[in-house]
């Protein structure tokens, strides 16, 4: 795997960012970042992305993510785009857990072709009341030359 380290930070927004910042995300560390959600007439949201830039094309991608949730009620959904508008559902990558998986999951995402700037975002997948929160400990984008 080549992996992309690099994420830069796009926006935290509804949501919060309570500990770390997204740089905590460039290495497996146990160095989190903390996204809170927050509440909008009294239901809780949050989205968080992140950019990828210099991804290089590969025969697959995967999204690699070492993370947990607390809370109780919201699962945290990922998502790529490479215009940051439209995104698509990387598939099976939500945290549904609430201790930390240290070796963390890859997620095959994308099209072989897929190169250049990759947006990754964090969406919650319910719309409960508890204003959960997701660690972000490592997310990278590995590639398959």
């Amino acid at each position: 795997f080549l992996e992309t380290l690099a994420a830069a930070d796009v926006v935290t927004n509804p949501g919060k960012i309570v500990s770390g910042s997204y740089l905590d995300t460039r290495t497996s560390n146990d160095v989190r970042e903390g996204l809170q959600e927050t509440k909008q007439g009294g239901i809780s949201h949050l989205t968080q992305i992140w950019r990828f830039d210099g991804v290089p094309a590969g025969t697959q991608h995967k999204l690699h993510v070492e993370g947990y949730r607390t809370g109780t009620e919201d699962n945290f959904q990922f998502w790529y785009s490479t215009n940051n508008v439209s995104y698509v559902t990387i598939t099976g990558a939500i945290v549904s857990w609430g201790t930390p998986e240290p070796a963390g999951a890859d997620y095959t995402f994308g099209t072989g072709g897929l190169s250049g700037t990759v947006y990754i975002k964090v969406t919650d997948t319910a719309a409960g009341s508890v204003l959960d929160t997701l660690n972000v400990d490592h997310l990278t984008i590995r590639t398959v030359p």
